[in-house]
């Protein structure tokens, strides 16, 4: 009851068969084969079909109904910000909310949890 951070238990996930990343059986190189705008596009229609899941729960919609909002780091903070842009539009309709909004509300809800990530990149890099 008195833990700096609650977790809730409420959960939903979303899962694709995409070839979007991979490495094949005897890659030669360290890096692997990436689609990066085939691999965006993968993760923000999971993104949108959990927000959908959410609501139909009950939840209201995911960007609204919580105080701080954490997103996979993917290719690195930019990335996140597209995200949250992403959500923002699926739950509320593409053009609906403002820019300024927008920044507002990505700066209350996602900014704090990449103050680290800004300064060092995401972790598969370090």
């Amino acid at each position: 009851p008195d833990a700096p951070l609650a977790l809730e238990a409420g959960r939903v996930s979303h899962i694709v068969h995409e070839w979007d990343f991979y490495k094949p059986v005897g890659w030669p190189t360290m890096g692997p084969i990436v689609d990066g705008p085939g691999s965006m596009e993968v993760y923000f229609s999971c993104l949108a079909a959990c927000q959908r899941e959410v609501e139909a729960r009950g939840g209201g919609t995911f960007v609204d109904a919580h105080d701080f909002l954490v997103f996979h780091l993917g290719s690195g903070p930019k990335f996140v910000r597209h995200a949250f842009e992403s959500a923002v539009a699926a739950a509320h309709g593409e053009g609906s909310v403002g820019e300024e909004e927008v920044e507002a509300m990505f700066e209350r809800l996602v900014a704090p949890s990449l103050r680290l990530a800004s300064r060092i990149g995401p972790m598969h890099t370090a």
